[in-house]
Formats: structure tokens, sequence, C-alpha cells
């Protein structure tokens, strides 16, 4: 087992670091200097926001148009013309080529399953429909159901070969998601592009996750209130300043169906609220996902292992819980609340 660990933590590492290095410093999604004047345009059919100082040319905003609409509808489980709508209708028949972006994801969302010992699942897919299915009707499913449907959810049996860019399941009762996930691996995907047209000083937003890519006009975020409720003039938990890092992924657990794909049924860890922080959208995104999904002191002590990024968690019991490197960029904490820090690194 430790060794298993330790070539883990490695891999990560190897894998991070290729991410992180030639990147530019990021901080989190407020501006710092309030006389900066912004630009900001939404893709169009999409909930996907860019934020800039200087106004993004024409051409560029065309291919993150083009981008953006792409990876939404192929990535999408329940769009129509979706390629992992296509892996999942045909499972246990053939295996599907798919494109280069597809296969990338996949296999990013398989690494994080296996990191996370199934705590995140991209094959978790039949159990999330069953159970909106059955809450949609106001009801829960059935012992037999939900077990019944655990034996779908295996991420070791999705295979896939890097040779063909293939995607095969071997079970015609499996199906795939890349939800959570999706919005930051698009987000991600932007950010390249905008930096591949050395367009920097812009913040990219799309669902629960934001990335941000300074130059130097310090078109930085300096800080980003934690708030109890949805609404942003509620009560704050606390602020996160001077963040250092390059994306940010934050969400009230009540906002989402979050299931123990080892029992099978929804969480009960009382957690309320999770942020991510890191070098990568996708990633900061299932990490948030992986601590808000189980045993909070597990998901916060594996955060703690990996290079780059950092976790806080809120509870319904007004604790609050992190790693060690994401002390120092906390303040203000509301006195009502207790701040436990991670030790272990």
């Amino acid at each position: 087992m430790l060794k298993l660990m330790v070539r883990t933590k490695l891999f990560l590492e190897l894998l991070l670091v290729t991410m992180i290095v030639g990147s530019p410093v990021w901080q989190a999604c407020n501006r710092r200097d309030s006389s900066l004047e912004t630009r900001e345009f939404q893709v169009s059919l999409s909930d996907c926001r860019i934020t800039s100082l200087k106004r993004t040319p024409s051409k560029v905003r065309r291919e993150v148009e083009e981008m953006v609409l792409f990876y939404e509808e192929q990535l999408n489980a329940d769009a129509a013309g979706s390629q992992i709508l296509k892996i999942n209708s045909v499972a246990d028949q053939r295996p599907v080529p798919v494109d280069s972006g597809v296969f990338e994801v996949m296999q990013k969302s398989v690494t994080f399953a296996r990191l996370s010992g199934g705590r995140y699942d991209p094959s978790a897919a039949p159990l999330y429909k069953l159970w909106r299915r059955a809450l949609s009707e106001g009801k829960n499913p059935s012992r037999t159901e939900i077990y019944d449907t655990l034996g779908s959810v295996n991420f070791r049996r999705i295979d896939m070969d890097p040779d063909l860019q293939q995607i095969y399941l071997p079970d015609s009762s499996m199906q795939i998601t890349l939800e959570p996930g999706l919005d930051g691996y698009i987000v991600d995907k932007v950010a390249d592009l905008l930096q591949q047209h050395n367009i920097v000083d812009v913040c990219i937003s799309k669902g629960v996750v934001r990335r941000s890519i300074n130059g130097e006009s310090e078109f930085t975020f300096e800080e980003e209130v934690l708030y109890e409720d949805d609404d942003s003039y509620g009560t704050p938990i606390v602020t996160l300043k001077n963040l250092k890092a390059r994306a940010l992924s934050r969400f009230h657990t009540s906002s989402l169906l979050l299931l123990n794909l080892s029992t099978g049924y929804p969480v009960q860890n009382r957690a309320s609220y999770v942020a991510s922080i890191g070098p990568e959208a996708h990633a900061a995104e299932i990490l948030a996902h992986i601590v808000a999904a189980g045993e909070i002191s597990r998901g916060i002590a594996l955060v703690e292992e990996l290079p780059f990024f950092e976790v806080i968690c809120v509870t319904e019991e007004y604790e609050v819980f992190c790693t060690s490197g994401f002390e120092p960029y906390l303040s203000d904490l509301n006195p009502k609340y207790t701040l436990h820090v991670n030790n272990s690194r």
C-alpha cells in the first residue's frame, strides 16, 4: 500500500509539474484595483464569461466561441451528437474513436478516480441518473435498485486505447459522465488558447470554476469571500486573500446531488461549503468534489499530498477544515466558526 501511495504521488507530481511550468502567476477573482476598467464578453449559448483589461480581438473571440461550444457538445453525456453519449450508447458493443481533447479529459478523469480510491468516478453516471429520476418523482430508490446500479460503477473497467484513441465500456449497463470537471476542463482549454495568442490579464469563469491569467498590469484578484448562503450579501464565513494560484472552484453542497460511491446513498458528512484552488481548473473542480463526497478528513488529507493544490471545507457544525497551505490565505474568520488546519504536510 505504501509503495502504491508513493508511486501515485510521484506520478501526480510529474503530471502537475508539466501543467504549471511556464504558466503566469494568478490570484483569485475580485479586482485588486477598482480603478482598472474591464471588458467582458459571454460566449453565446453558454455560461462561459471572459473578463479582461483589453478588448479581445474578434478572431480570438470566434475561436473561443467555437472551442467552448465544441466541448460543451462533445463532452456532455446528454447532448445529441456528443462523443460521450456515443460511447455510452454502444457500451459492450464496440470501442469508439474520439477526438484528442475527449480522450485527454477522460484520461485525467480516470487518473483522479484512481487517486481518490473511487470517491470520484466518471462511471458513476447510472447511479446519479437513478437518484435524479427517483427524486424527481418524490421518492428514494429502493435498496435493490441502488445495489444493482452500484455494480455498474467501476472506473477500472473503462478500456482506453491511447494508440487508437478509443474508449470502450465492456458492460451494457455502464455509462460515463464528465461531471464534475467539465466546466473546469473547458476553462483550462480557453486559458490555453488565450495564452497561445499572448492574451493575458483575463479571467475565465464557467459554472463553479474560475481561472485567471496575469500580465504586468496588476490585473489580479485579491480576495474571495465565502458566504453561508448562495446570496453574496448574506453572512460571511471567511475571506480568502492573496490567493497565489490560478484557478478556484467553490460551491455550496446544497446546490449539488452528492453520492457516496461506496454505499450508493447521498453523502452525510455535514459539509456545507467546499472550495479548492490550484494551477488547473479541471483538477480544482474535481478535488473540491472529492472532499465534498466523502469523509472530510480523508479528502483533506488526499489534497494535502498533492503539490500546488489546497482545499477548504465548511461544515454545518460551524467548523472550517483546510489543508496547511491554505492557512496563510485565510482572514476575517467569522467568530462562531472554529478553524482546523491539517498538519500532515
